[in-house]
């Protein structure tokens, strides 16, 4: 293996492993505000809930290829 490809899967690895920090720190969010009473959310905190799940399934989307990517580098 070159220096270039380790180098290469060590990005990726790092990446990998900042999307799934922000990935979890996104889920907390959600679920404090999952928290609240359906009654108790103002519209302001619905539309954030949406935004919030997008940018999360987003994110999955990615760590899925991250996934797949370092699968197939370390086959």
């Amino acid at each position: 293996m070159n220096k270039y490809t380790t180098k290469l899967e060590n990005k990726d690895v790092c990446e990998y492993i900042l999307l799934l920090i922000k990935c979890e720190k996104l889920h907390t969010k959600l679920e404090q505000i999952y928290a609240i009473p359906k009654a108790k959310q103002s519209h302001g905190i619905k539309n954030q809930t949406i935004k919030l799940n997008n940018i999360l399934n987003k994110m999955l989307v990615k760590l899925m290829h991250f996934q797949w990517k370092l699968e197939l580098k370390t086959a």
